[in-house]
């Protein structure tokens, strides 16, 4: 299976960086700043959002040299 980001991920189930958050239970600024590779989701939150995108936790990218 191909990584794919965050975006990704969000644009092919046609929702809002709004609707992710509420989903997982962050705020936006959160959320976004995760597709930005600013921050990065714990395993709870990576967890739901598989759940959410209905795909393995594996499916992600996030680049090695992100901080």
């Amino acid at each position: 299976m191909e990584k794919l980001p965050l975006k990704a991920h969000r644009a092919l189930n046609d929702m809002s960086q709004q609707d992710v958050a509420e989903k997982v239970g962050v705020n936006r600024m959160t959320y976004a700043n995760w597709e930005k590779y600013e921050t990065f989701p714990d395993a709870v939150q990576l967890i739901k959002l598989a759940q959410i995108f209905k795909c393995s936790l594996d499916a992600f990218y996030f680049p090695v040299n992100a901080s």
